[in-house]
Order: C-alpha cells, then sequence, then structure tokens
C-alpha cells in the first residue's frame, strides 16, 4: 500500500468482498526536516519499478510471492472501463504466488507452465528475480551487506546460511517443483544450508525449527559459495502418472451463444423447465470430495442419473468441479485444491472417461482468486493454471470433444492478495502463467448487483445512486466486466475464445416475505419485474455483442430447494411452489437465436 493511502473498507463480511472507494486523505504539508527523511528513505530503498509502486498504491497490497514474480502486458484500451483495466495490465510488475506440482525443473514458473514447444504467438514474459538483490540497505554493515573477505573465510567455523529475498517461498521435498510442497518460509527468514544438488539450483536447508527441506537458489541470498558446497543426493523423484503428449498444442474447441442455467436437485422437472425456457444447457456443480470417497474409489451413481436425464431431454450439461477432498488436502477443512496436485488430475481423466459423451463441457474449480475457495494454500493464478493445465490434458485424453472452460474469478471490489485478488488482475496473472493454451473458453461471474446489466460503471463521486450502494466500482456492472474480460483476453491473443458467463443474474427479496440476507442487502433495491428486465436485457446484449458463449443463470430453483432465507433463493427464478416468478415469463417468451 502507497504511504499517503488508507485502504478501503469492506463492505460484506460473508459474500464477496467490496470495497468503498472513497475518503482519500489530503495533501500533506511537507517541511525541511521531512523532505530530509524522504531523501534519505529512498537511497536505503531497495530497487523497485514504477509501475511495482503504481500497483501497491493502486490495489492496496502485493500479492503474496513464492516462486516467480511477472510482468504484466499492456493492454489497448477502447471502452469506457479503459481506466479500470489499465490498471491490471499497464506494465505493473506483479508478484504472482506458486504452488507448482508436475514438473521437475528449476525455472522461472512461467517457463515451467507453457508448452513444449513453445507455441507460436506466445505473451513475452520477464524473467524471475534474480539473488543478487539485498534484503537491507547497503549502509548497514553485515557480512551479508558488504564483504571484506571471501564468504568462506568471514563464515570459518559457522554453517553457511541462506537469506530469503521474497515475500514467500516454498519449501520442497526435494529440488525441484515435481517435489511435494512441504511448508512456506517469509522474507528475511535465515536458513542453514546443509548442502545443494549436483546442479547447484536448489539447496538442502534446515529451517527455524529444524525440519530439512529444499528451496531454489533464485530466491535466497547464500553467506558462502555454492559451487564450495557438499552435493547431497537428492531424494527418488515422486512417479507421476503419464500424461497425453501434444494435447497442449491442440487448438481450442470454437464454442458459441447459448442459453444455460444452475439448477438443483430435481433433475427431470429441472430439464423440462430447462426446455419449456428454450434453453440448453444446465449447469451442476461436482464437489469432487463427495464423489472419490478415498483415492480412486468413485460414487458416481447421483451424477450419473443426472446426465442420463438431461441427454434424455436433449440438455446439454457443464459439471463444474470444485472442493478437494480432506484425504487429498491432508485432512485440512474448507474448500480448496489439493495438495498433490496429481491427485486431481487423476480424477479429472477419470470423470471424462466415465462421462464421455453425456458431458459436454467442464468448467476447472470456482472463484479461485477469493480464499474462501482456495482455503489452505496462498492465492496464487499460476497454482491454479497448474492445477488446469494437467487437467485440461486428462479430460481431452479422455474425451476430445468435451469443452474445457477456466474456473471463472469472481468480481470482488478487493485485492489484498490474501482475502480475494482483483478478478481482472487474476485474469491477467492466469495469461502471464500460459491460461491461452489450456482452455476452450474463458469463465467469467459477471455479477449485475442490483445495476442494470447494459449501463457502464461512472467515475463519479456517489456512483450511480449515493443513496443506494454497490455501484461505485467496475466489479458491481455486468457490461464491464463481460468487456474488461475480452479486452484481456485480446491483449494476449486470445479474442477468439468466447467468455462463458457461468453465473450471473439479479437477486431479489420481493415476494418472499423476507428480509434480503446478509451482504446482499442490495436484493432490496429491485423487484420481481425488474429481475426479469435485468435478465432478459443481459441476454440480449451478450448474444449481440459476438463474444459471449454459454450464458449460465444463476439460478432456477434454489428457492425451492433451499428456502427462502438463503441468500441463493433470492436469484431464483421460480417460487418455492414452482410456480414462475415474472423472470421465468419473461425468459419463456424471450425470443431465441
Amino acid at each position: 500500500m502507497a504511504t499517503d493511502e488508507v485502504p478501503p473498507t469492506k463492505r460484506a463480511s460473508d459474500g464477496p468482498a467490496h470495497l468503498r472507494w472513497r475518503d482519500r486523505p489530503g495533501v500533506l504539508a511537507i517541511n525541511a526536516t521531512l523532505i530530509g527523511i524522504i531523501v534519505l528513505s529512498v537511497l536505503w530503498l531497495p530497487p523497485i519499478s514504477l509501475g511495482r509502486r503504481l500497483a501497491v498504491g493502486r490495489m492496496n497490497t502485493p500479492v503474496p510471492d513464492l516462486e516467480v514474480t511477472q510482468s504484466d502486458s499492456v493492454v489497448a484500451q477502447t471502452s469506457p472501463t479503459a481506466t479500470a483495466v489499465s490498471a491490471y495490465t499497464a506494465g505493473d510488475s506483479v508478484p504472482e504466488a506458486a504452488t507448482l506440482q508436475p514438473e521437475n525443473r528449476a525455472t522461472s514458473v512461467v517457463e515451467a507452465a507453457l508448452p513444449s514447444p513453445t507455441p507460436t504467438g506466445l505473451p513475452t514474459e520477464e524473467p524471475g528475480p534474480t539473488a543478487t538483490a539485498m534484503l537491507e540497505p547497503t549502509a548497514t554493515s553485515t557480512p551479508l551487506a558488504t564483504p571484506t573477505q571471501p564468504p568462506e573465510a568471514a563464515w570459518a567455523g559457522k554453517a553457511p546460511t541462506a537469506v530469503v529475498t521474497v515475500t514467500r517461498l516454498n519449501l520442497r521435498a526435494g529440488p525441484g517443483t515435481a517435489y511435494a510442497r512441504t511448508g512456506q518460509v517469509r522474507l528475511g527468514d535465515t536458513l542453514e544450508i546443509v548442502g545443494r544438488n549436483d546442479e547447484g539450483t536448489w539447496l538442502k536447508i534446515t529451517t527455524l525449527d529444524g525440519a530439512e527441506a529444499w528451496v531454489i537458489l533464485t530466491y535466497v541470498q547464500t553467506s558462502a559459495n555454492v559451487n564450495g558446497l557438499s552435493v547431497v543426493t537428492a531424494p527418488p523423484l515422486p512417479t507421476l502418472a503419464p500424461q497425453p503428449t501434444q494435447v497442449a498444442s491442440t487448438p481450442a474447441r470454437p464454442t458459441g451463444f447459448g442459453y444455460g442455467v444452475q439448477a438443483h436437485e430435481d433433475t427431470a422437472r429441472v430439464c423440462q423447465a430447462i426446455n419449456e425456457l428454450g434453453f440448453g444447457w444446465l449447469k451442476q456443480q461436482v464437489r469432487w470430495e463427495y464423489v472419490e470417497g478415498s483415492k480412486g474409489q468413485y460414487g458416481w451413481a447421483g451424477l450419473d442419473g443426472l446426465a442420463d436425464t438431461a441427454n434424455s431431454a436433449g440438455v446439454k450439461v457443464l459439471f463444474s468441479v470444485v472442493a478437494a477432498p480432506s484425504w487429498a488436502r491432508g485432512g485440512k477443512s474448507g474448500v480448496g485444491p489439493p495438495d498433490n496436485y496429481q491427485d486431481f488430475y487423476d480424477f479429472a481423466g477419470a470423470m471424462a472417461a466415465h462421462f464421455r459423451g453425456r458431458v459436454q463441457a467442464y468448467e476447472i474449480w470456482n472463484e479461485q482468486n477469493l480464499s474462501r475457495e482456495w482455503e489452505g494454500a496462498p492465492l496464487s493464478a499460476v497454482d491454479y493454471v497448474w492445477l488446469l493445465k494437467e487437467a485440461y490434458q486428462a479430460i481431452k485424453a479422455a474425451d476430445p470433444n468435451a469443452i474445457v472452460v477456466s474456473g471463472a474469478p469472481t468480481p470482488t471490489g478487493i485485492s489484498d492478495g490474501v482475502t480475494a485478488i482483483d478478478d481482472r488482475l487474476y485474469l491477467q496473472q492466469m495469461y502471464n502463467a500460459g491460461l491461452k493454451y489450456y482452455c476452450d473458453a474463458v469463465g467469467a461471474h459477471p455479477s449485475g448487483y442490483a445495476n442494470p446489466p447494459d449501463v457502464y460503471y461512472t467515475s463519479r463521486p456517489g456512483g450511480l445512486d449515493p443513496q443506494r450502494g454497490y455501484d461505485e466500482h467496475p466489479s458491481f456492472f455486468f457490461r464491464n466486466t463481460m468487456e474488461d474480460y475480452i479486452q484481456i483476453m485480446a491483449a494476449n491473443g486470445d479474442a477468439a475464445k468466447r467468455v462463458w458467463a457461468t453465473e450471473f443474474g439479479w437477486p431479489t427479496n420481493d415476494g418472499m416475505g423476507v428480509p434480503p440476507s446478509p451482504s446482499y442487502e442490495f436484493a432490496a433495491d429491485i423487484n420481481e419485474q425488474q429481475q426479469a428486465d435485468y435478465i432478459v436485457r443481459a441476454y440480449t446484449w451478450s448474444r449481440n455483442w459476438g463474444h459471449a458463449g454459454v450464458m449460465f443463470l444463476w439460478n432456477l430453483n434454489f428457492w425451492p430447494t433451499v428456502g427462502p432465507e438463503s441468500e441463493m433463493a433470492k436469484y431464483s427464478i421460480v417460487r418455492g411452489d414452482w410456480s414462475p416468478r415474472p423472470a421465468y415469463v419473461a425468459l419463456k417468451e424471450m425470443a431465441k437465436q
């Protein structure tokens, strides 16, 4: 966070985090003493790019680092949201968290994430940080900063050490990202060196609590010459299942516009409603933890019934896959990724093989830029793309006709790197890590809150309506999100793909006999007729826009399945007794093309 900026306040405690971009501080009075302090401070600061300073000021807090630092590419802006998007893409040096699994390479994450051979038109990436940057000001007299004798002499009789030079750094069970991650260390931590691998690219160390692990040399500063360290034999590499060859270079499958809806339970009645609406797709969330109770033991029965019923009704199916089982997370609670990504690749391949020809599309994860959907690990677009990459390959190997949609980030209005990473920033980071090569369509959650779908965010103070709220940031606007995503995609050479809105809608508690749910107070700002109008306008605009893929309304029937008190019920287009709300009638009558 810039020194002259106060953090915005968080407006929602349970739903997506919201920002109020107000209450900026006034101009500071600077006297001669303060100027002197500032000048001295600047001389002591470690090198940092102007782009990074702007990013920190705009986004509040840098995104946590682990094994790579990347830079975003510049996006040419043409829409009224240009200023907002340029904040995420105009040369900011964005540190990216990495928790890599599948490859044994001591290279940057960007290099590891790209297919081999490298496709043409690959976005240019800057190299990661080197180990030469000093953590402390050069004026401090320490053996690390300005040694006056060879390191071996200065540290004679002492164990050599390594000091961490990035915000967070992974600990590994062996010298490479193919080994399991065993923990993390932080900026400034001093680690005792045991030895190095044969290539001199990884160090075996002892952590502060006495545990032994490996760290990549790139992001530590050593007290001794690495070449003089003892060579330590690496443990055997973990055995990975063979992966299909040349899948990553397969052209993405083109997708077109379509009408879809997410529903829950009562599949026969749901499919009847989908046909009555004139829609063609059903989205079903699949919780991996409910399907694979132990490694390799799959319980497909419930999903078999859903897929068969949908196919019999002529309805296509999207499975949105989330939530690793406890056994794959070391017993950690919450919703998050597995410790060993290979477990997910095995599950994705088995799922695609089992449902080949019956499930037409798979979305890999959901809102992974939000901590409550990625618990137990730091938020990381690089980690996510690793999860997506091999899952994409496994699905395509089992069912080449299946469509793979990247997991949709959620607009948050906040970007502290811990609770959430701004969805536009996160999408660019996904592209930095190679997203272009591992999906057929890009997932999005263009939430409209209580704002009409075809209007833009305005930067005027107070938003569209100072009395209402949830309109003072681009994250609260359907059209801003859709257009910002295609601009980022175009900047990364991926505009030919479609944006699949795997979740969108407008909630209202009108006619429900209950107040709005906490953190969803905006549901009181529209009535049932406005809900119907906004949904129809969103479908019409998206169809005419030309970049939208299948649009999945959230939702059809959560009022009768979860009860009116739930925030999910407010989005429903049928009532608790399955009678249609105005939105259902309007969508049924809406012209389809």
